[in-house]
C-alpha cells in the first residue's frame, strides 16, 4: 500500500540524522544539513515516489548518468521529471521529442509531410521509467527504488554506449561457448552477464575514488525488496515477489549500514552482497584484488 504524504514524512523525519551523517558528502552542493532545508528534498523525494506508482509502463529503467540523454530511451520510456529535469541536455531532447509529436498529430505542420503518431505513446516526462530529477539526494534516488518496489514494477537495466560495446564482446564469447558445447548445461547468458561486471567493475564500484557507484546501490535495494534477477541474451531485468511486504526507508537503510556501505572498508560486503544477490555466489563479481579476500 503506497504512503501517503503524512506517512511518507513521518517515515523520512526519523531518519534524517541517519541520512545527514551517511552521505555528509552531497553538503557540497545540497543545503540540507542546514535549518529548514531539508523539508524541500523531503517533498521532492515525495513526488518522485507518486510518479514511480504512476509509471504507464510499470517498468523502472536504471544504468548511468549517460541513458538520461539517450534520445532513443528518452522517446520509448519517457523520463520521471518530477521535480523539473536534472541535464538541460535531457530538457532539449524531451522537447524535441514532444515537438514530434505534436507534428506527428497534426499540431503545427500541414501537407503530405505530415507523420502518423505512435498510438497512445507514453508522455516524454511526468510520469516515465528513467530517473532524471532535480533535488536529487540519496533520499529521492531511495525513493524511486521503494516506489517502484511498492508498486511491484519491473526493473531493467540499460547500459550506455560504452558499455554495450564491452557487453557485445561477452555476448559474442558466450555464443560461441554455447555453440560449441550443445551438450553442457550451461546458462550461458548469466555467464557473459558475470563476465560484462567483471570487466565494467565501473558500474557498481567507482575504483578512483573507491566508493560504491548508485547502480549499486539501487540494486542492493532490489534485494532487501525481495527481487529477483533475470538474464538474458541483451536483457537484464528484476522481477518482484508479490508476497514480499512493502520495503521501508528504515530496513533500507539499515540494511546498507549493516553492510558498511558508508565506510572506507565496506567494499568487500557490499560487492559479495550484490554478488550473491545477482549470480547465488559471493565471489562471482568483485573488485581487481578482492578475488581471494
Amino acid at each position: 500500500m503506497p504512503l501517503n504524504f503524512q506517512q511518507f514524512r513521518q517515515e523520512i523525519n526519523a531518519l534524517v540524522g541517519v541520512y545527514r551523517a551517511d552521505n555528509a558528502w552531497i553538503a557540497h552542493w545540497t543545503r540540507w544539513d542546514q535549518p529548514n532545508h531539508m523539508d524541500y528534498y523531503i517533498d521532492a523525494a515525495f513526488r518522485l515516489y507518486q510518479t514511480t506508482a504512476r509509471n504507464q509502463l510499470k517498468m523502472t529503467i536504471l544504468g548511468g548518468a549517460s541513458i538520461r540523454t539517450c534520445k532513443e530511451l528518452i522517446a520509448n520510456f519517457g523520463i520521471t521529471a518530477a521535480n523539473g529535469i536534472q541535464d538541460q541536455q535531457t530538457v532539449w531532447i524531451a522537447q524535441q521529442e514532444e515537438y514530434r509529436r505534436r507534428r506527428g498529430r497534426g499540431e503545427g505542420q500541414d501537407g503530405a509531410d505530415k507523420k502518423v503518431a505512435r498510438r497512445n505513446p507514453i508522455a516524454v516526462q511526468g510520469v516515465g521509467s528513467i530517473l532524471s530529477e532535480k533535488a536529487w539526494t540519496p533520499i529521492l534516488n531511495d525513493a524511486l527504488i521503494i516506489g517502484a518496489a511498492t508498486g511491484h514494477q519491473t526493473v531493467h537495466i540499460a547500459l550506455e554506449a560504452r558499455e554495450a560495446a564491452i557487453w557485445r564482446e561477452c555476448e559474442e564469447e558466450a555464443r560461441q561457448w554455447e555453440a560449441q558445447n550443445l551438450g553442457i548445461r550451461i546458462d550461458y547468458p548469466t555467464w557473459a552477464w558475470q563476465e560484462f561486471m567483471n570487466r565494467n567493475i565501473g558500474m557498481l564500484w567507482n575504483q578512483h575514488h573507491q566508493v560504491p557507484k548508485v547502480l549499486a546501490r539501487e540494486l542492493i535495494g532490489l534485494s532487501f525488496a525481495g527481487y529477483k534477477p533475470v538474464f538474458r541474451y541483451q536483457e537484464l531485468f528484476f522481477t518482484p515477489n508479490p508476497h514480499t511486504p512493502d520495503p521501508t526507508f528504515k530496513e533500507y537503510t539499515d540494511g546498507l549500514n549493516e553492510l558498511g556501505f558508508h565506510t572506507n572498508d565496506g567494499r568487500v560486503n557490499v560487492m559479495k552482497h550484490i554478488s550473491e544477490f545477482l549470480f547465488d555466489d559471493e565471489r562471482a563479481v568483485c573488485v581487481p584484488g578482492d578475488e581471494y579476500i
